[in-house]
């Protein structure tokens, strides 16, 4: 009995590894997903993707300079989201661990006092996503070398985090709805 009273305080003790800390925090999540319904499933899948998507490239752009001996050097510049650090990476990021967040600790039977749905609450997140996503992608950065500059195009990335984005919608919308009208 007095050996497992030790056990016990031995693997709650702070001196744990960090690795056997990171592997406690995964199991936790795992069990957390397991525990969520499909359409909290496709909403936590969509918010991870949308955070992923910012490490993609999303801007590119060529600059190409004429110098006074007629040569021409063309510069191309490739930039991810985080590349391009601003406030509306930032409040995509923070959108999408809000809804992590939230999944997470619903998952973990938590209350939160909130006054709309979780439906509700996962697709304006996704409305949220989507605007800034948008909106981004008309206030494209711009590159430059030695006064020269040139409007950056869109790559791929932009496209990954629209669709997530409107995933997170639908799928709030979805679960808003199905709690409205059950079957």
């Amino acid at each position: 009995m007095e050996e497992q009273a030790k056990s016990t305080v031995e693997e709650d003790s702070p001196n744990k590894s960090l690795g056997r800390r990171v592997l406690d925090v995964l199991s936790n999540l795992h069990s957390a997903y397991g525990k969520l319904g499909p359409a909290d499933k496709v909403a936590a899948i969509a918010s991870l993707v949308l955070v992923v998507s910012e490490l993609l490239p999303w801007y590119r752009g060529k600059l190409i300079i004429v110098e006074s001996n007629d040569k021409v050097r063309s510069i191309i510049a490739e930039h991810s989201a985080i590349g391009t650090f601003s406030p509306i990476e930032i409040a995509l990021l923070v959108t999408a661990a809000f809804v992590l967040l939230l999944l997470f600790a619903r998952a973990e039977g938590h209350a939160l006092p909130l006054p709309i749905s979780d439906g509700a609450v996962i697709a304006g997140a996704g409305v949220w996503a989507i605007f800034l996503i948008v909106f981004r992608s008309f206030d494209r950065p711009e590159i430059s070398f030695e006064g020269a500059s040139a409007e950056m195009g869109l790559r791929w990335g932009v496209f990954v985090a629209l669709i997530a984005a409107i995933t997170l919608a639908l799928t709030g919308f979805s679960k808003r709805r199905s709690n409205h009208f059950p079957d």
